[in-house]
């Protein structure tokens, strides 16, 4: 029976519709869609307008499919259950509100991201509120506010329901039908008739705006079908068993420092903004294309501590492989390094403290991870220069590794409140929604940016300054890296891993090695990535290439010098599925077709052919072969 007595309204013929409810819901998640398409500014305006009709109708079908359900349930369900579609319908209306920020950060719907986060641990699900740099207090009170906010939805739909009662809006089942195939036809006629004038590039940039993230005829994607799947990871334990021992001497053992900053763009790296870090560039061996393998920290740290691929890190899960890094082994087995871990950034994050250091961190001479995660980025970043510069005193010269990760760079950036700010204005924190509401105001997000990177370069300067003076600066080496870059709307996203933009993906990669030293001059690859780091220094150690042919990573003074790199997307712990393929000049975008099993997969979709400067390169599969087939031979060997 209904609330109102009024069961004549509900009916197999008719339909009285909650039109204060439902006109709002309409409005509103329409506005938002709409609005969301208008802050897309591509070069032609049609796709524009293409996306904005679809958006409007897209939002109508679902406020009629509501009313219908709403129906439906008064019909043949007792009226409690109205209670708990009031919930749902609210939670559907909340979705859209949050989908707006999650695609406009991310690149990923709110649906998309459940899915991911569902199959995280309790451990990886609370590191990663500790990685948003968000109070766990703050999350907690957003969670609080969404479950008062659907228990209130009960009561603020029989409010609205009353007031639509007052003045009864029954409409035909027929009449209904009509209005929803109408709309729907209207679409799938717009769609079609339209599609051929929206350019590919721009069903990236607009698609995920959409209420249902696609439109009636997905656009076509090139297919490039595989011969073979991915290549099958070797175990680790015979590849330790593979390396030839009697190579792995070495007459030097100098001190090899290595600094992964967080979120470091190279473009930054300016006189002004980074002055020790563009000193250092200038001195030493850098690349004309450096590029993260992941835009995401934990894929980046796989690949640059196992020289391989990120998609094989799910293949080695802590609970499947305990050793920890290959090289890191070598380096302390074989070589008698004493291995020093300096973190500013929590190394619990997806069990990258396992999965560098192996199985209770044995690897790890020495391990500090400085401060609460209520600490301020920066005063963990000082620690962690501070402790290892003691360290780095208080013994002889030589035989030891220093990994120093450095935080500050980390959103919301960090620098000392007492310390004169040199790029101003700047916001004083991050105000995420109206970062996500509009593009302006970038400078004063970017100005917290560079004044965090000084903060960081004058850390570095520090080192500097007492490296220079201790006994093992002419044959210390030292790496210089990020683990992956930072956008800030260049390619239409802000932060990182939303998409593989040339913002997001391209990093320093610098070296300086020791002054008796032919490699200090040597030729070197113009093109190189995290997984060749430590190739590259155990050939500068052994001066043989130990691992070619074993790992995926290569000495950047190889004699076949690199011809293309991989940098792959973040998903979460599970293996990366987009990826792209840069061969120097051009990069390829695809995802497998199987996104959940990707060492079974059949085949590629193409997203995208862009040049180094990101511009859209038409393409067909003639010429994907031609650019990049010997890359795709290569990684999807049997």
């Amino acid at each position: 029976m209904s609330t109102f007595k009024e069961k004549d309204l509900y009916s197999l013929s008719q339909v009285s519709v909650n039109y204060v409810f439902f006109v709002f819901y309409f409005v509103f998640i329409s506005i938002i869609h709409v609005y969301h398409v208008f802050l897309i500014e591509p070069d032609a305006t049609f796709s524009r307008y293409f996306f904005l009709v679809h958006s409007i109708i897209q939002s109508a079908i679902e406020t009629i499919l509501l009313v219908l359900f709403a129906n439906a349930i008064k019909i043949f369900f007792h009226v409690k259950a109205m209670a708990l579609y009031s919930m749902v319908a609210f939670f559907l209306m909340l979705t859209h509100v949050i989908d707006f920020p999650f695609v406009r950060f991310m690149d990923m719907s709110f649906w998309y991201t459940l899915s991911r986060i569902s199959g995280e641990s309790p451990q990886n699900f609370l590191e990663l509120l500790y990685a948003s740099n968000i109070s766990l207090l703050i999350w907690l009170s957003l969670g609080i506010a969404g479950f008062v906010i659907l228990l209130s939805a009960i009561y603020l739909y029989r409010i609205s329901e009353k007031w639509s009662h007052r003045r009864a809006c029954v409409i035909p089942y027929p009449m209904l039908a009509a209005m929803l195939c109408t709309l729907c036809l209207f679409l799938m006629s717009w769609d079609y008739s339209t599609h051929k004038w929206v350019a590919r590039s721009h069903y990236d940039l607009y698609e995920k705006t959409l209420p249902w993230k696609s439109t009636f005829f997905r656009r076509h994607r090139e297919f490039i079908a595989l011969a073979h799947p991915l290549k099958e990871l070797q175990p680790q334990e015979t590849l330790l068993k593979s390396v030839d021992r009697n190579a792995m001497a070495c007459a030097k053992k100098p001190d090899i420092f290595i600094f992964i900053v967080e979120s470091l763009r190279e473009d930054f790296i300016q006189e002004r903004q980074a002055p020790h870090l563009y000193q250092f560039k200038k001195d030493f061996t850098h690349f004309d294309l450096a590029l993260a393998n992941a835009n995401a920290t934990q894929n980046s740290w796989f690949s640059l501590f196992y020289a391989q691929y990120p998609f094989y890190w799910d293949k080695l899960d802590p609970k499947v492989w305990k050793g920890g890094s290959v090289p890191l082994i070598l380096l302390k087995e074989e070589l008698g390094y004493k291995i020093h871990c300096y973190s500013a950034t929590r190394l619990k994050f997806y069990q990258m403290d396992q999965r560098i250091f192996g199985d209770n961190a044995h690897l790890a001479d020495q391990l500090y991870s400085f401060g609460e995660p209520s600490d301020p980025q920066y005063a963990k970043d000082k620690k962690a220069i501070e402790k290892m510069i003691e360290d780095m005193k208080s013994g002889p010269a030589g035989g030891r590794v220093f990994i120093i990760f450095l935080d500050s760079t980390h959103h919301d950036y960090s620098w000392p409140a007492n310390q004169a700010s040199l790029f101003e204005p700047f916001d004083e924190k991050i105000n995420f929604i109206k970062a996500a509401l509009s593009n302006s105001g970038l400078e004063m997000i970017k100005n917290r940016y560079r004044n965090a990177l000084f903060y960081v370069d004058s850390l570095f300067g520090t080192f500097m300054d007492v490296f220079n003076t201790y006994e093992g600066s002419e044959e210390g080496v030292i790496v210089v890296t990020g683990d992956h870059g930072e956008e800030f709307y260049e390619e239409g996203h802000l932060f990182h891993a939303s998409h593989l933009s040339r913002a997001q993906t391209h990093i320093p990669i610098y070296y300086k090695f020791g002054k008796s030293s032919s490699f200090a001059t040597q030729e070197h690859a113009s093109m190189t990535c995290h997984m060749d780091v430590f190739p590259t220094l155990f050939h500068y150690l052994t001066g043989k290439e130990i691992f070619q042919g074993l790992l995926e990573g290569q000495s950047v003074f190889s004699d076949t010098p690199r011809l293309f790199t991989v940098t792959t997307r973040y998903n979460a712990s599970h293996s990366p599925c987009e990826f792209c393929i840069h061969n120097g000049k051009q990069k390829l975008t695809a995802t497998f077709s199987d996104e959940r099993d990707i060492f079974n997969a059949k085949g590629l979709r193409v997203i995208s052919m862009k040049n180094d400067k990101d511009e859209i390169i038409p393409h067909d599969l003639n010429s994907l072969k031609e650019h990049f087939g010997g890359a795709l031979d290569q990684i999807f060997a049997p």
